[in-house]
């Protein structure tokens, strides 16, 4: 019976510490302006993508602007992703319609 308590007590402490990591995000050591300052870089490597407006705010990136086509939409969101990694990324880049 002891043997089980000492068990369960271990997994109890371990599941704790494991929840309250996954709830520190990845990026706490990152400020805002960081994290918006390399993707505004990361984002002006590629003409098409140089214009988006970047905002980032308690854990949220948002991408606006206009791009000619979904692979380039794509690709901005791809950016943010992978230079905010833990925050939330909302990609509101519209793509340009080409006139008749």
């Amino acid at each position: 019976m002891l043997l089980f308590r000492s068990l369960v007590m271990r997994l109890a402490l371990a599941f704790g510490l494991l929840a309250a990591f996954a709830a520190t995000p990845a990026v706490a050591q990152l400020s805002n302006k960081a994290v918006h300052d390399q993707i505004k870089r990361d984002l002006k490597k590629h003409s098409a993508l140089a214009k988006i407006q970047v905002t980032v705010d308690r854990g949220e990136v948002v991408l606006t602007g206009t791009v000619m086509n979904a692979l380039q939409q794509q690709q901005a969101g791809r950016i943010a992703h992978n230079d905010a990694p833990g925050m939330v990324v909302l990609n509101y880049v519209a793509i340009q319609r080409k006139p008749h």
